[in-house]
């Protein structure tokens, strides 16, 4: 038996190498898988790889669009409460301005008041 190995092609005709090693062959080595199914599988296992990156891309994009929205919403949050802060204010102010409107007019009527009461005892006392 020679140490020479022997190995089909695709067309059935032997192929015997002086070394031993197949030549041409579909089968590297009798423990190796074909070569298209080993590019089958890699192709399988590299969709696998990209799928769960696609899916841990997406999971990422998901939570930093809840992150955004939460910051939306604090932030929406806020601004209400500021304006909210802002009527109030706004509102005290002017019961404040309207007050002192008032506490100015009354002043006016006391002292218009005292001027008549007075002009009435200069009158009073040009009759007497």
């Amino acid at each position: 038996i020679p140490s020479s190995f022997v190995s089909l092609d695709s067309d059935d005709t032997p192929c015997i190498t002086p070394s031993g090693t197949p030549s041409g062959g579909s089968v590297d080595s009798p423990r190796k898988r074909p070569a298209e199914k080993r590019k089958e599988k890699e192709a399988i296992k590299k969709s696998k790889i990209q799928e769960a990156k696609d899916t841990e891309f997406c999971n990422l994009l998901e939570q930093f669009t809840k992150s955004v929205a939460e910051k939306d919403a604090s932030k929406a949050a806020k601004d209400a409460l500021k304006a909210e802060k802002f009527a109030k204010k706004t509102e005290l102010e002017e019961r404040k301005v309207k007050a002192m409107e008032e506490m100015a007019s009354i002043e006016r009527r006391e002292i218009e008041r005292k001027e008549k009461e007075t002009e009435m005892q200069i009158m009073n006392m040009n009759l007497s």
